[in-house]
């Protein structure tokens, strides 16, 4: 029974997955990130699988050089004008020899892409996204792939500038026990481990994540461990930039259904939305704010 949950559990989320830019092949390294060919020849073209790459190149002003993304690249507004080349597990191969790129950049290992491209003697370029020091990494491995190291270290400085102010912030606030949540349902909760930037934007932010000590950076996590370690915070995430009152109503109320929680008992069961919110990308300030507001009372 309980493996069936799972099994529907995961089927719901991975449109979650996918919308939030999550890698959508995924490297059991956390720190690994595959070099582009030697940068002989300048980048002109590139196809971006991934929202949070995407978003990379937007803040770094390379974004006229961008010719292709995968599904969700939605930010900023101009990135959805931006033609669709598939997902790195079925990219549109047709599509992507039409927009002629000098540079395939993918999530995870991407495997389908790599050897596309290298079929073709297209650069490849391979990001990680599982934890912050991944997100900080990402441009400068980007600039360096386009022949063009400073354009990174700015992005990259600033992010860890806005990381620190907000650390320091919240230094000295009392740590509360915080149960991150992305889906729905309470009995089986798809959650945030260790090495994952979400689970270290909560430490960050002055909370102390429940599920930091598990192995898997994405695990699932059953509702009987929930009650055994009592969060007193729990932040459901959502992915969407609207989000209906009534659906955000619906994860409240599944939550009430366990009133011996203390983060139910005291009132501490917070809704957060935004696409922001599970990219790792140039928008990561923004959502630990938005994580430390809450885990400290305010939304």
């Amino acid at each position: 029974m309980q493996t069936n949950r799972a099994r529907r559990a995961l089927r719901i989320l991975l449109p979650l997955l996918l919308l939030a830019g999550c890698r959508e092949e995924r490297t059991s390294r956390p720190d690994s990130a595959s070099p582009a060919s030697e940068p002989e020849a300048e980048v002109r073209r590139v196809i971006a699988y991934g929202p949070s790459i995407v978003e990379f190149l937007f803040a770094m002003g390379l974004q006229d050089r961008i010719v292709g993304v995968s599904p969700h690249c939605d930010h900023p507004a101009e990135a959805l004008r931006l033609p669709v080349v598939g997902t790195a597990v079925q990219p549109n191969v047709e599509k992507i020899l039409a927009l002629r790129p000098d540079l395939i950049v993918a999530l995870g290992k991407g495997f389908k892409l790599e050897r596309i491209a290298r079929r073709q003697g297209i650069r490849f370029l391979a990001l990680d996204s599982t934890s912050v020091r991944d997100v900080l990494q990402a441009p400068v491995l980007l600039a360096d792939a386009f022949g063009d190291p400073g354009a990174g270290e700015p992005v990259a400085t600033r992010l860890k500038r806005e990381l620190e102010e907000i650390r320091q912030l919240y230094a000295g606030r009392p740590r509360r026990d915080v149960l991150l949540v992305m889906g729905s349902k309470s009995h089986q909760v798809f959650s945030a481990g260790k090495g994952s930037f979400l689970t270290e934007l909560v430490e960050l932010a002055g909370g102390r994540s429940i599920t930091a000590d598990l192995e898997k950076p994405w695990p699932m996590v059953s509702l009987e461990t929930v009650l055994v370690r009592r969060p007193q915070v729990i932040l459901v995430l959502d992915a969407r930039d609207r989000l209906p009152e009534e659906v955000k109503n619906g994860f409240l109320a599944e939550w009430r259904m366990h009133p011996t929680l203390p983060a139910v008992r005291d009132g501490r069961v917070r809704v957060l939305n935004g696409s922001f919110l599970m990219r790792s990308g140039p928008r990561l300030p923004r959502a630990a704010r938005l994580i430390a507001r809450a885990i400290h009372g305010r939304t």
